[in-house]
């Protein structure tokens, strides 16, 4: 799940999705990659011990930072306030993603919140993924934002994932239907 801006309800999006799945008897496992300014642990009431800093440091592994958060849901918390994790080298990302095998059979969903926008990070947990969560509100810094991360999948992957849209803090079920219709149309066009 991404965003192009910050404070949308990405996160909180996450944590909620994660406990509906978990709740439908699905093993869930939530990964916090907005590095550097994590707050999932904040969000499932957990206090990690270790988070991905450890990782990177390799004083730990991947599968050695996992949690229990909300209950059925496991966690790796991400690091708040750690410049080394917000400006991860191409090595680094490469190591994380590659740890990332891993958990595909730990668990029958993986859920990563990244951090909002496109940078290297960013850009790198989205496209390792199997479908991509765009999040938004009706803002219109919000709708632009959120093209700019379907146009930056556009011209930067390939295969193109599957890009799916959920328009936060509506009204109605219309209004949602609304904005999320003008972003894909423009997407489309451009």
């Amino acid at each position: 799940m991404t965003s192009g801006k910050g404070g949308v309800g990405k996160s909180n999006l996450v944590a909620n999705l994660a406990i509906g799945i978990a709740r439908l008897g699905k093993s869930v496992l939530v990964l916090d990659a907005d590095l550097g300014l994590a707050n999932m642990d904040v969000l499932l009431g957990v206090r990690p011990q270790y988070t991905l800093y450890h990782v990177l440091k390799g004083s730990k592994d991947l599968l050695d930072v996992i949690i229990s958060g909300a209950p059925g849901v496991k966690f790796i918390a991400g690091g708040s306030g750690m410049r080394e994790l917000a400006d991860l080298d191409e090595v680094a990302r490469t190591r994380f993603l590659e740890g990332f095998a891993k958990l595909e059979s730990y668990t029958d969903v993986v859920l990563i919140d990244t951090g909002a926008g496109i940078s290297s990070n960013v850009m790198s947990f989205v496209t390792a993924a199997d479908e991509v969560l765009v999040v938004t509100t009706p803002e219109p810094t919000a709708m632009a934002d959120a093209y700019g991360i379907i146009k930056t999948l556009a011209t930067e992957t390939d295969p193109f994932p599957q890009v799916s849209m959920i328009v936060n803090r509506v009204r109605t079920p219309e209004e949602g239907a609304v904005v999320a219709g003008k972003i894909f149309r423009v997407s489309k066009q451009f």
